[in-house]
């Protein structure tokens, strides 16, 4: 549903191509309001863009008329602006997506170092619990040969008390 084209008889420019008002809001993207403040004068400037007042000689619509041709150019410098964006857009999103990807083989390289410190701190501790349970272990047969060392002695010692004990009760004082 395209915008449907007025000819305008001007005085100055003789026939010229027009849209509504209405119209060339919905080309543009804007209100009707917005564009006929862009038309009138305000201040003693010259307005943005050319256009028709709505019954008068000229423009004998009850709308107010705009140049066709400004309206074409507008849309087709809103298009290529448009076009200019998308484009640098997609060019941001790619250098995002690289950035991304790039993050996540960082992500993945020190996940997998984390993982190789977990299993070497892992296995630190179990060779520490191995080696704590060997000296332990290993205390344990030092004690129990020193308890029959101990042993020993004290039953040598207890014969050869026996012995002294019984040496004095033979002997005459």
């Amino acid at each position: 549903m395209g915008a449907q084209r007025h000819l305008i008889q001007d005085a100055e420019l003789g026939e010229t191509v027009s849209y509504t008002v209405t119209d060339a809001a919905e080309i543009l993207g804007t209100t009707s309001k917005t564009l006929i403040a862009r038309v009138r004068p305000t201040d003693g400037q010259r307005p943005e863009l050319r256009g028709w007042a709505p019954k008068t000689e000229v423009n004998p619509n009850r709308s107010w008329m705009v140049d066709a041709s400004q309206i074409d150019a507008l849309a087709d410098a809103d298009v290529n602006h448009l076009q200019m964006q998308v484009a640098q857009l997609r060019e941001e999103l790619e250098l995002a997506r690289a950035r991304t990807d790039a993050d996540l083989e960082q992500l993945a390289a020190e996940r997998a170092v984390v993982a190789d410190e977990m299993a070497t701190a892992s296995m630190e501790r179990s060779e520490y619990r191995q080696a704590s349970h060997d000296a332990a272990l290993q205390r344990i047969a030092e004690l129990e040969r020193e308890r029959d060392q101990t042993r020993a002695a004290v039953k040598t010692l207890g014969t050869t008390v026996l012995e002294l004990t019984q040496r004095l009760a033979n002997v005459d004082i």
